[in-house]
């Protein structure tokens, strides 16, 4: 995941304010991706960010995940289109979930290809939602 560690003192205040509201007593590590904000823990042995807009508005949770963890199709598909093909030229970086509170989950594949950092979300139904590429 590339993430940028930042002091508590540069968060915004509402973001820091409605991490505390939710996980009163909870200490994390805050960290901005893009416009967003994540409060970085652990929680039963996983790294877990709780993600929000710079005005404190929470948008998801995200799990880390192991490969066996994500339901079977979904992974056999990840690694079909972006493990062995593609020349095997993707590095895989990592897997994870995200929760929102409407109740949709997506599943999150990680890889670099070059210079480029990619994120491709699936669908519990196994198809692909969204892909963001970084530079």
């Amino acid at each position: 995941l590339c993430f940028a560690a930042l002091v508590s003192a540069q968060v915004p205040s509402a973001v820091s304010a409605a991490f505390q509201q939710a996980m009163p007593g909870s200490n994390a590590t805050f960290v901005q991706e893009g416009p967003l904000w994540k409060a970085q823990l652990t929680e039963n042995g996983k790294q877990v960010f709780y993600t929000y807009t710079a005005e404190g508005a929470y948008q998801f949770k995200e799990i880390t995940l192991t490969k066996t963890e994500v339901p079977s199709a979904i992974m056999q598909n990840m690694e079909q289109r972006f493990e062995t093909g593609n020349n095997n030229v993707n590095t895989y970086e990592g897997v994870a979930k995200r929760e929102f509170n409407d109740g949709t989950v997506y599943y999150e594949y990680q890889f670099s290809n070059g210079g480029s950092h990619v994120e491709v979300f699936y669908s519990e139904a196994g198809q692909i939602v969204k892909r963001n590429v970084f530079q």
